[in-house]
């Protein structure tokens, strides 16, 4: 792999997970510990024994070299853009009992503030405002257990320093997989690759159903860069002349962010240079009214200027 020769590294991936059916053969590979997360990764992306690929996993504890592997089988996958969801071991937790409530609102303080270094007492004091004295910490620590346990995992969620961390060689959190995705800002194929992740990972609005003020700066700025991340894929796939998919991109980021206004006029200008006046024209009323209905504003100088483009034409 090293060199270059993916070809050559899958065919001796297949011999060596070959032998490894057998748990004898399987044990000398801990002497590779340190190299096999990369050499898994590939073969779990190519579909080269993943079965096997995934107990040997297991056997060895091992993690990935990036948290963007969503191949990988994490004990625990958090996922909050568009509403929290947890899996656990790939099987989708669910829970109706109110008993939670307070856990899986700790869940979603810890990640949107990040998911690192989240200090102790402002997460505290999100959840309990009105405790007196320490007890909102009490509270606090008492919560994390009880979110371990839900989590099935004692080393889910760290504490050290006082600081909050989910654990990224257990968690596999979407926000996170989104930062690094959207990483990439130049023209390469590999870029491109990146944006494409970055845009399918974005679901919806971080916790989109949590109005509270905890949510709103880490949602405002993902949301921001969601947008980026459209934009520049569909000027990518527009520079292939991939006409239909550029087009697609950006549909998709109004459905899940009907206020995208930035998006609303790119394209508009996609469909005019299309030949498709007329559709460009009926979108841009349907920015006015929708700006309108959500957040009581006009479009903006630039917009207006490409809707006044399209009627001289």
């Amino acid at each position: 792999v090293r060199k270059g020769n993916e070809t050559v590294a899958l065919a001796r991936l297949r011999e060596m997970l070959h032998f490894a059916h057998n748990p004898r053969m399987a044990s000398f590979l801990a002497w590779a510990k340190q190299w096999l997360p990369h050499h898994f990764s590939l073969a779990l992306r190519e579909n080269v024994e993943p079965s096997i690929v995934r107990q040997l996993i297991h056997r060895f504890e091992l993690a990935p070299d990036n948290c963007i592997d969503e191949m990988w089988p994490w004990p625990v996958r958090l996922r909050a853009f568009g509403g929290l969801e947890i899996y656990l071991n790939g099987e989708r937790y669910t829970s109706n009992s109110k008993s939670h409530f307070r856990v899986l609102e700790l869940l979603k303080v810890i990640i949107a503030l990040g998911g690192r270094q989240v200090p102790i007492e402002v997460a505290a004091e999100y959840l309990w405002p009105d405790a007196e004295g320490d007890a909102a910490v009490s509270n606090l620590r008492t919560a994390l257990h009880r979110l371990r346990k839900l989590l099935g995992r004692d080393d889910a969620i760290l504490v050290q320093d006082n600081k909050i961390n989910v654990n990224e060689r257990v968690c596999w959190v979407d926000i996170w997989a989104f930062d690094v995705a959207s990483g990439l800002n130049d023209p390469s194929d590999e870029a491109l690759t990146q944006r494409e992740t970055a845009c399918r990972i974005y679901r919806g609005h971080l916790l989109a159903q949590d109005a509270q003020a905890w949510a709103l700066p880490l949602r405002e700025r993902l949301r921001a860069r969601y947008q980026r991340q459209v934009l520049a894929l569909a000027a990518d796939y527009e520079k292939r002349t991939q006409w239909a998919a550029a087009e697609a991109v950006l549909n998709q980021c109004l459905e899940r962010d009907p206020s995208a206004e930035a998006i609303y006029r790119q394209l508009m200008l996609h469909l005019k240079n299309r030949g498709r006046h007329n559709e460009a024209l009926n979108l841009y009323r349907r920015c006015e009214q929708t700006l309108l209905s959500m957040l009581a504003a006009d479009p903006s100088p630039e917009t207006k200027a490409v809707y006044a483009g399209l009627r001289a034409l």
